[in-house]
């Protein structure tokens, strides 16, 4: 079968004041006096609860022992300046961008760090549930970065790499060399850790086991939170890892969205849990979601959707064949929209009601482009003594090595100069 080719013709610091601290043996836990009002409250080993009740305390939510209890207790949040291992990212709502048309799954994600040095930085997302199982586990979609082919639509996989898998753990695993802690009560592990733990006792149910990554250069993370693509938060990673894990999966409902996660974490930092003008991206987050991290299942209404498909397909070759089965140059069709309607949903969206022309066929490849297409942008052709300016269509997302400027023109009549011959073109420029 001819492959289809499609050308494209355009180329807050917070300053925090803490009462001083006593000496103490390692693990004692410090202890007010009935006779000193300025006794410091009690803490722990984790330098992050100490810091949650200096907050809450600045918020005036806890001003008593017990009311900086109560604020680890229940899984502390709050917003900070600070990027570091173990802090949370909130999908923002304030950048100049959304991730409607591509890269849905940033879409209102809650993202966790687990690296962040001067080299690279390293996170998971994890409010991406998925039905996809890889070696017995149940993954969940961690990041765009090696993931594998896990999440591919339909089930199939697009990568020839194994996908990148590691777990975060809400116990310690005694003995594994790859258990880092990141927060109080959260780990990273290996996978392969992870299932060594299973066999020496350790629950699965504490484990949650992510397919893929995301990834950032250095500084180039910081120029995102500058540009609000980001809420960075201090969480307690521990109490919200096993919150999640502890979901039940109805397998009759759509799988979790992870957009309740999201509002929550918002509120908690108080910010708008549902801020409006995101209707279309949170419903493209769910058609991505859908296609990629359900289980792909077999029944009636997927071999009747197969069944379409395969009609449509060779509905479209018969549309393209001449009577002797070859492709004619010149064929003009149309891509509609047809149920299930998803083919151009998630990606390649120009497809979508387009128009497309065949304008060459060159051994197993069929060369095509879009004819409904146009772009802000111009170039001025020279035609004998008249100089004329046009608009330059977007005809696909092939890129033309070997046109100028990656331009191919289409003329309704024959151009001057002979055939390959180059005409003179000016500049490409935007409005």
């Amino acid at each position: 079968m001819r492959r289809l080719a499609l050308l494209s013709l355009v180329p807050a610091t917070l300053a925090l004041t803490a009462p001083a601290l006593r000496p103490r043996a390692r693990g004692q836990l410090l202890r007010s006096s009935p006779d000193d009002d300025e006794a410091p409250p009690e803490i722990n080993e984790d330098f992050r609860d100490f810091r949650a009740r200096l907050i809450a305390r600045t918020k005036g939510e806890g001003l008593t022992e017990a009311g900086d209890e109560k604020a680890v207790a229940e899984g502390w949040a709050y917003e900070t300046p600070l990027l570091e291992a173990g802090c949370l990212l909130l999908g923002g709502t304030e950048q100049d961008f959304g991730f409607g048309l591509r890269q849905q799954y940033f879409h209102k994600c809650v993202l966790l760090l687990t690296q962040h040095d001067e080299f690279f930085t390293r996170g998971v997302i994890v409010n991406r549930p998925s039905r996809r199982t890889v070696r017995g586990w149940t993954v969940w979609c961690g990041g765009d970065v090696e993931e594998g082919g896990v999440f591919a639509p339909h089930g199939g996989s697009s990568s020839d790499r194994p996908p990148a898998l590691e777990c975060l753990s809400t116990v310690k695993i005694e003995g594994a060399a790859s258990c880092t802690e990141v927060n109080k009560d959260l780990y990273t592990t290996s996978f392969d850790d992870a299932n060594k733990a299973l066999e020496r006792g350790y629950e699965k149910s504490d484990f949650m086991c992510l397919c893929g990554y995301a990834g950032w250069a250095p500084k180039q993370l910081d120029g995102e939170v500058e540009r609000s693509s980001w809420h960075v938060a201090s969480v307690d990673g521990g109490t919200l890892v096993k919150d999640l894990l502890a979901r039940d999966d109805d397998e009759d409902l759509p799988v979790d969205d992870g957009l309740g996660t999201w509002a929550q974490l918002m509120r908690r930092l108080g910010k708008d849990p549902a801020p409006s003008g995101f209707e279309f991206d949170d419903e493209m987050l769910r058609a991505w979601i859908a296609a990629r991290l359900d289980a792909p299942k077999v029944d009636v209404s997927a071999l009747a959707d197969a069944a379409r498909r395969k009609q449509r397909e060779e509905t479209y070759l018969e549309s393209i064949l001449d009577d002797n089965g070859e492709v004619t140059p010149g064929v003009v069709f149309t891509c509609q929209a047809l149920a299930p309607a998803a083919d151009f949903l998630l990606e390649r969206q120009f497809l979508h009601k387009s128009v497309v022309q065949v304008i060459a066929v060159q051994q197993d490849t069929v060369i095509m482009c879009c004819l409904n297409r146009p772009t802000s942008r111009r170039v001025a052709l020279k035609l004998g003594d008249a100089e004329r300016v046009k608009t330059v269509a977007f005809g696909g997302d092939v890129q033309v090595r070997s046109a100028q400027g990656g331009v191919v023109w289409l003329s309704r009549g024959p151009l001057p100069g002979g055939a390959g011959e180059r005409l003179p073109a000016g500049g490409l420029g935007g409005e």
